[in-house]
């Protein structure tokens, strides 16, 4: 395993198992920018804080490496996230329901850190089964 890789899943250790948001800080470069696919691109400091706003809503988060590979100066992981809304996430109250979330980053490193970040999740199934949204019938 890389030095590249070993970052990024570090930086999956401390957040999704760990909940450390100060040591995650250690596997990002100064002046990092994260990209989510539904927000503007932003700086490490505020990725941290809606990072707080996640962890603060599924306390028991977890999170499971599916797939990922190496390629150039680029890690990509496919993640699936679980936890329990527990605490409100923006303006949704606790729902007390289980979540499994998909998501996809592509990290480009510099000197063995995430210099940039391409964060996509699948925010609408997440909001299904908050039940903010209505699935689909027969789902």
């Amino acid at each position: 395993m890389s030095a590249n890789t070993t970052t990024v899943n570090r930086f999956f250790e401390l957040f999704g198992r760990q909940h450390d948001l100060d040591a995650v800080e250690e596997c990002f470069a100064p002046g990092a920018i994260v990209h989510f696919h539904d927000m503007p691109a932003m700086p490490y400091m505020a990725y941290k804080q809606v990072g707080a706003m996640y962890l603060g809503a599924f306390p028991d988060m977890g999170v499971v490496i599916e797939d990922q590979f190496e390629a150039g100066d680029k890690v990509v992981t496919r993640v699936v996230w679980s936890g329990t809304q527990t605490g409100p996430l923006m303006s949704i109250p606790p729902t007390g329901k289980p979540i499994l979330n998909n998501e996809l980053c592509v990290d480009r490193m510099v000197g063995g850190k995430i210099a940039e970040r391409w964060q996509i999740s699948d925010s609408l199934s997440l909001m299904q089964q908050l039940g903010v949204i209505p699935a689909p019938e027969g789902m």
